[in-house]
């Protein structure tokens, strides 16, 4: 019967130890994904603000060339104010652009935090029920001592008392 409890200990042991070496190998690759995810991300914002800034540059230099042919200085009132313009639209797409990418990318990250966290159950509630068929099988032989019927209807309780177990988390 000794053995019997020390295996069940040991096959219990290794199993946590399994399933949380899992959930360490999960947590480090769903990180290295987002942060892949979110690098091409900046990098990709940072090359669409580059070129935002100079397509900026461009249209201010055409928008006082074009007023200065018109004998018009860009310091005038109206010509500062269409020039002021061009630089709020730019700046106004710029912060759109840099939200919309925070956003997919936190909506990402919850979305992987949450994949992890249903992993996570899975793995307690199996822990659990090869818990509770553990105990039955141990509380089987102990109960019951050399009668094989017994113990195998101790094992069947212990069973379902695990599946009550790795159920009651979800």
């Amino acid at each position: 019967m000794w053995v019997q409890i020390i295996m069940a200990v040991v096959q219990m042991a290794m199993s946590m130890k399994q399933a949380s070496d899992q959930q360490k190998a999960a947590r480090k690759k769903a990180q290295q994904q987002l942060d892949a995810q979110a690098k091409q991300s900046w990098t990709e914002y940072e090359r669409n603000e580059k070129e935002r800034k100079d397509r900026l540059k461009k249209a201010l230099a055409q928008k006082r060339a074009k007023m200065g042919a018109s004998g018009l200085s860009a310091a005038d009132g109206s010509s500062g104010a269409i020039i002021q313009g061009l630089r709020t639209d730019a700046a106004e797409a710029s912060h759109e652009e840099f939200g919309d990418r925070k956003e997919a990318i936190d909506s990402s990250a919850s979305s992987i935090q949450a994949n992890l966290l249903e992993q996570s159950d899975q793995n307690k509630r199996k822990m659990y029920s090869q818990l509770g068929s553990s105990i039955g099988s141990i509380a089987g032989s102990a109960m019951a001592g050399d009668d094989k019927k017994k113990q195998g209807q101790y094992s069947q309780v212990g069973s379902s008392f695990g599946g009550f177990l790795g159920g009651s988390l979800s």
